[in-house]
């Protein structure tokens, strides 16, 4: 597994990278979808779309561990 070849780089992405971007996929799948239903364009359904794709993987990382990324103490 990547953590046992690399696990530095694996500490840096759990740590810094992975909280992040789940941040913004929550703020994105938090907006309005009507919005999106509603316009001519249909990006921001695509966009959901692939944030669910994205997540995915999310579902074979243990729970201690998700929860340890997602209820990280802030830094200031």
């Amino acid at each position: 597994m990547v953590k046992d070849q690399h696990p530095a780089a694996v500490q840096e992405a759990t740590a810094s990278i992975i909280p992040v971007w789940l941040e913004a996929f929550k703020v994105l799948l938090d907006l309005d979808i009507s919005q999106d239903v509603n316009e001519q364009s249909w990006d921001g359904l695509a966009i959901r779309k692939e944030l669910f794709k994205a997540s995915t993987p999310c579902a074979y990382i243990p729970c201690s561990t998700l929860i340890r990324i997602v209820h990280r103490p802030s830094i200031s």
